[in-house]
């Protein structure tokens, strides 16, 4: 878990390889199952339903995948109903700066809904307000990582950690 743009697909992309461990990225399998992108979804049915479908898909892969690694959407640990899946499962938070953040949303803006029309300012100003409010929900995660590290060491560091956890 962690804020849009954190790298929680490619990290998991990576974990997955490095552990041999299947991959669910949540946006792509709602993607998948509903036949719309999340920008359909949330022009067309509204971010209240989005957020239904995202916790009917979330609550049937943990049910499904006992050994698995799911890649949650930004605002998926927000949710109450959703912590409850997700307490489940071993979680990990990817902690990333502010100045991360915003330095990869600017590049990918027309491919998020929530920040598509945003300009520099404002989506600083989102990052900032709804990092300060979401991190209380991400660092309930089981194990929290820094992950402002290089990508080979950030891996590495993930992969150790959720294998000390495992005990």
């Amino acid at each position: 878990m962690g804020f849009m743009g954190s790298g929680k697909s490619s990290i998991g992309r990576r974990l997955s390889k490095q552990l041999n461990i299947k991959l669910y990225d949540l946006d792509d399998h709602i993607v998948d199952k509903e036949g719309m992108t999340i920008n359909e979804i949330f022009a067309k049915e509204g971010e209240a339903h989005f957020r239904e479908l995202e916790y009917k898909y979330l609550k049937k892969l943990i049910k499904n995948n006992k050994k698995a690694i799911i890649a949650l959407g930004g605002g998926t640990p927000c949710q109450e109903k959703n912590w409850k899946q997700i307490e489940k499962t071993l979680s990990v938070y990817l902690c990333r700066s502010e100045d991360y953040l915003f330095e990869n949303l600017k590049e990918k803006k027309e491919k998020r809904p929530l920040i598509k029309d945003l300009n520099d300012e404002q989506l600083r100003e989102l990052i900032s307000t709804k990092l300060a409010t979401r991190r209380v929900d991400y660092e309930k995660a089981d194990i929290i990582v820094d992950v402002d590290l290089p990508k080979g060491e950030m891996t590495k560091t993930i992969a150790e950690a959720i294998k000390m956890a495992k005990g």
